[in-house]
């Protein structure tokens, strides 16, 4: 800027966590006008000193500002308290601004007038202190003005990574769906075509239209069911439905079968006594795909050659009005390094992948269930379990 300035610079605190800086740039000179009008005793003056010992303030005697100078340094490097000085026939008065970690000093010339002296320059540090502490809040509103918009800034790119990770699911769900479809509507086309056959040849009686009508019929229905528990999956309605948890996870597994078989990875749901929850549906599936879905990638990078221990487990349990759904694998495991990570920063430990299910599956079970997801083990077996109110309240 071409003139002295301050630079004042602020912590940005996440979580309790250090994050970073913001820092802004103050013209010394807007500030040092208002020390002007400051009145002072006949030969006193006042000064501004930083913690390394230089004096900020302009003062007329600067070889008195040589000394004064010379000795805040020695005494910073010994690490005293400084309250006074002494420097020659001056007797400064000191007084320590903690947020900048700078002193204010008041000094005289005469000593007849040292006692009103004091009184002046203990109104006037006031007045400094009372002008450091407008420009601290003028510094803090400014901080969390732009905490505010970086706030929601994030917000829009965890929105975003929100939209991607679920672009994800639905292609790979829609994939396999696809799959599905094509048994029964080729089912369905070869039974039209025999159908057409046996009329044609005088061979179609009741009884065979009959049972061709039935597996047509038997068809279709699983095209619909297919359909709808996609359709359930994706619902836009966030409101809280009642629904048999057993039932939840078996439509899930259903969506996921292609994509298990795929891979040749066996999911079993161990038995329990099932009770329906009053809970977003959706979302509790959407959480589920995630943590099955990481389950089936550790059992597949583990076992490359030994197919029929890529296994996954799902155990339900209900405690004190709260469902617990763990999801065990015995596959590759989570490292040291990830384990206080992978659930709360968007960021893979895979070699692919964009490392924002496992983030968002907590948000989403914290924000939208009630509930919360945990690492229970790490290795050997791997359990990561979801938990979440039964009855969730609007």
């Amino acid at each position: 800027l071409g003139e002295p300035t301050l630079n004042l610079c602020v912590p940005v605190m996440d979580g309790g966590s250090f994050a970073g800086v913001f820092c802004g740039v103050v013209k010394l000179q807007n500030i040092l006008k208002n020390m002007e009008k400051f009145k002072l005793a006949p030969d006193s003056y006042a000064f501004i000193v930083t913690h390394g010992g230089e004096i900020l303030t302009p003062m007329k005697d600067t070889a008195l500002k040589k000394q004064i100078e010379d000795k805040f340094k020695e005494l910073f490097l010994r690490d005293e308290d400084i309250v006074s000085l002494n420097i020659g026939s001056n007797f400064i008065s000191v007084a320590e601004i903690p947020t900048l970690n700078w002193f204010i000093g008041a000094g005289t010339d005469n000593e007849k007038e040292l006692a009103a002296l004091l009184n002046s320059v203990l109104k006037n540090a006031l007045t400094l202190l009372f002008a450091f502490a407008a420009l601290a809040l003028v510094a803090n509103f400014l901080h969390n003005f732009m905490y505010s918009k970086i706030k929601n800034l994030q917000d829009d790119y965890e929105a975003l990574l929100k939209h991607k990770a679920r672009m994800s699911e639905a292609g790979e769900l829609i994939s396999g769906i696809n799959h599905q479809f094509i048994q029964p509507v080729n089912s369905l086309n070869l039974m039209i075509s025999s159908l057409l056959m046996l009329q044609k040849d005088g061979k179609l009686d009741a009884a065979t239209l009959e049972n061709m009508l039935q597996k047509g019929q038997a068809a279709t229905v699983l095209l619909s069911d297919t359909i709808e528990i996609f359709r359930n999956f994706y619902k836009s309605s966030d409101a809280p439905q009642k629904f048999s948890v057993q039932r939840c996870i078996k439509d899930l597994l259903k969506l996921m079968h292609t994509e298990l078989s795929k891979a040749n990875v066996a999911v079993s749901l161990r038995e329990f006594k099932d009770e329906e929850a009053t809970q977003r549906m959706g979302i509790v599936q959407q959480i589920l795909l995630i943590l099955i879905h990481n389950a089936k990638d550790a059992v597949v990078e583990r076992y490359k050659e030994q197919i029929a221990k890529r296994q996954v487990f799902i155990d339900v349990k209900f405690e004190n009005g709260t469902c617990k759904i763990a999801v065990t694998d015995y596959g590759s495991g989570v490292s040291k390094a990830a384990r206080d990570k992978i659930l709360t920063q968007p960021k893979t430990t895979k070699k692919q992948g964009s490392g924002i299910g496992l983030y968002f599956g907590k948000k989403l079970a914290n924000e939208k269930l009630t509930g919360d997801i945990r690492l229970l083990s790490a290795g050997d077996p791997t359990t990561f379990e979801l938990s979440f109110e039964i009855n969730l309240k609007e």
